[in-house]
């Protein structure tokens, strides 16, 4: 048992595959250059900031430092551009060279997942035959809790818009922030107002809850499928 806490234990710090944690050398340059591109917009802004600030303390300035003020506005304002285009360019190579950016990304993948199956090379067959089944029971617990309240994950999400919907024309949660035993109007329709609030904010609750089983049941299944590899590839050695 001591070796399958230990197995579990590395499994809980191998992570997922995440395309945007493994970018392409353009894109990275891209993003970069979105990235200077902004310091540098607000540093232009930071420099047209100190002129106004003079023009305002010591008095108008000369007509050539007017123009230099116009012209670091407007080259903030075509530098701050080059941001909201990056994702406009990343969109495009996307389109024309999607083969091959989605074989690239393929092979990431498969070099991340191969390199975390590496790591669960230290442990027994008998510790990985362990832990295998009892991940993938457990995200089908997971998986029967969410389904049991609201019957699928697009249904707690959809419950979850509504709900904060609800919140808000119901007055939103300063209404519970506002209350106090001697501002209370207790009313009838102020006290059903208050208990229909209180019960879409239950069901608020229980959605982001039953997102956040989704997301556990999603990592486990990831470090089952990971320990299915482990098995796979002793297999295929002793074959």
């Amino acid at each position: 048992m001591g070796e399958a806490v230990k197995l579990l234990t590395v499994l809980d710090r191998l992570a997922q595959y995440r395309p945007a944690g493994h970018q392409a050398p353009f894109e990275r340059r891209v993003n970069r250059g979105a990235t200077w591109a902004l310091v540098a917009g607000g540093v232009l802004l930071a420099l047209l900031g100190g002129l106004v600030l003079v023009h305002l303390t010591l008095g108008p300035l000369p007509a050539a430092f007017r123009w230099v003020a116009l012209g670091l506005g407007l080259l903030a304002q075509l530098v701050s551009l080059v941001p909201l285009c990056v994702p406009i360019l990343l969109a495009g190579r996307l389109l024309v060279c999607w083969r091959r950016i989605a074989r690239e990304d393929l092979i990431r993948e498969f070099r991340h997942d191969r390199a975390a199956v590496d790591r669960l090379a230290g442990f027994s067959t008998a510790a990985l035959a362990e832990v295998q089944p009892w991940l993938e029971i457990k995200v089908r617990r997971l998986d029967r809790r969410v389904m049991l309240f609201f019957g699928s994950p697009t249904a707690g999400v959809s419950l979850f818009l509504l709900a904060s919907s609800a919140i808000e024309a119901l007055g939103g949660f300063g209404v519970l922030s506002a209350l106090s035993p001697a501002g209370i109007a207790w009313s009838r329709a102020g006290a059903l107002q208050l208990a229909a609030l209180v019960a879409v904010c239950l069901l608020l609750g229980l959605s982001l809850g039953a997102m956040a089983q989704r997301w556990l049941a999603t990592r486990y299944a990831f470090q089952a499928e990971l320990v299915g590899l482990a098995l796979q590839r002793r297999s295929a050695r002793r074959a």
